[in-house]
Formats: C-alpha cells, sequence, structure tokens
C-alpha cells in the first residue's frame, strides 16, 4: 500500500513540474532545458544511490525520488517543446 502511495506522488509531483516548467521550456529552449533537467535527475539519483533503502534517512530518500519526480516532469516539457 505504501509503494502505491510513493507512486502515486511520484507521477503527480513529475505532472505538476511538467506544468510548472512549461513557460521557463518555452524562453530557454529544449535542448538547455533536456540538460538541466539531467541535472536534477542526475542529483536525485546520487542521494538514491548513497541512502540505503532500510536506514534511518527515509526522508533524503524521499527527497531523491521527489527531485528526480521534478527533473522528469521538466525533462517531459523540454521534450514537448522539440515536438512541433
Amino acid at each position: 500500500m505504501v509503494t502505491l502511495l510513493f507512486t502515486g506522488a511520484f507521477l503527480i509531483i513529475a505532472s505538476l513540474a511538467r506544468s510548472v516548467t512549461g513557460g521557463i521550456t518555452d524562453k530557454l529552449g529544449g535542448g538547455n532545458c533536456c540538460l538541466i533537467a539531467n541535472f536534477f535527475i542526475g542529483i536525485g539519483s546520487i542521494i538514491l544511490a548513497f541512502c540505503p533503502p532500510n536506514s534511518q534517512f527515509h526522508v533524503l530518500n524521499l527527497g531523491g525520488c521527489f527531485v528526480m519526480a521534478c527533473g522528469m516532469g521538466f525533462l517531459n516539457s523540454a521534450v514537448y517543446k522539440w515536438i512541433p
């Protein structure tokens, strides 16, 4: 049950990040925003890589997941900028 809640939260945050960053993508362009979004995805992956899943630092695990969700939503809006 908890896994479903985290999955739902990830999807909602990624969808909200896509709609919020649409204006930024229009101003900066798709290529630049892809680089920025991949940076956020990389930071989230590093946070998740160095926090074991059964440690007392659950906040860092959630933070890493949510940083990745924001990066993936931003990347989604950047890709849609390239599609005519």
